[in-house]
């Protein structure tokens, strides 16, 4: 071997060498942000499974809201329309 083949071997190797390092290297921040990936999807899955349990809570709510809305509305409807009116003048003159 001439000395300039001998030269070009040893840089070669210490390439190699740089390269497999910086191989390495990378598989392990490839193996933290694969687990840093799963993580954040873990908490992902269980925010969207928070949000939808929220959301079918505050929809019965305002379906409850609405409910009870309608029923007051009704009720106001029947004591402006019908003698309940006059039966509770008749009930504040007996208590008086």
């Amino acid at each position: 071997m001439t000395d300039i083949e001998k030269e070009t071997f040893q840089s070669l190797r210490f390439d190699n060498s740089v390269l497999s390092q910086e191989i390495v290297s990378l598989n392990k921040e490839i193996g933290k942000l694969k687990n840093e990936n799963k993580s954040l999807v873990e908490g992902l899955k269980k925010l969207e499974k928070d949000k939808n349990e929220l959301t079918t809570r505050h929809k019965t709510k305002c379906e409850n809201y609405d409910k009870i809305k309608k029923e007051n509305e009704d009720l106001m409807i029947l004591i402006n329309t019908s003698n309940y009116k006059s039966f509770i003048a008749v009930e504040v003159k007996y208590i008086y």
